[in-house]
């Protein structure tokens, strides 16, 4: 991939979640897979109704994957 290209993150959550965000930009419900991000750090927030957020920070580097799995409990 040409430098600067985005890396790919993939979000998988334990029961699903309502909401992957990263970057301050909504991914959409899990699971998310290989969205494109620009190199870097992120804040990745899960949210799911009735269960406090997760967060977590991810570093994206072009042309690779990140993947991360989460349990979402009450």
């Amino acid at each position: 991939p040409p430098a600067g290209g985005p890396g790919f993150l993939t979000v998988v959550c334990d029961p699903f979640c309502d909401a992957v965000i990263a970057g301050g930009r909504t991914l959409g419900p899990s699971p998310v897979v290989k969205a494109p991000l620009p190199p870097g750090n992120h804040a990745v927030v899960l949210r799911k109704a009735g269960v406090k957020p997760q967060s977590f920070s991810v570093t994206i580097v072009s042309g690779q994957s990140v993947a991360r799995r989460v349990k979402m409990t009450p």
